[in-house]
């Protein structure tokens, strides 16, 4: 796991319900968007790097 990746997602998992609460369906499917495009972006990176390290 990369080493900020927890507080991100927790950041992310935050906006999300934020929007929710505030009963904003377009902010809520922006911002899980968002979180959904930011985790497979790291996973890769992560990925790349431990391959690398192999």
């Amino acid at each position: 796991m990369l080493p900020d990746r927890r507080a991100r997602a927790h950041a992310g998992h935050v906006r999300i319900v934020d929007a929710v609460t505030r009963r904003s369906p377009r902010e809520a499917r922006s911002a899980a968007a968002a979180h959904i495009r930011d985790v497979g972006r790291d996973t890769v990176t992560n990925l790349d790097t431990t391959e690398q390290a192999v």
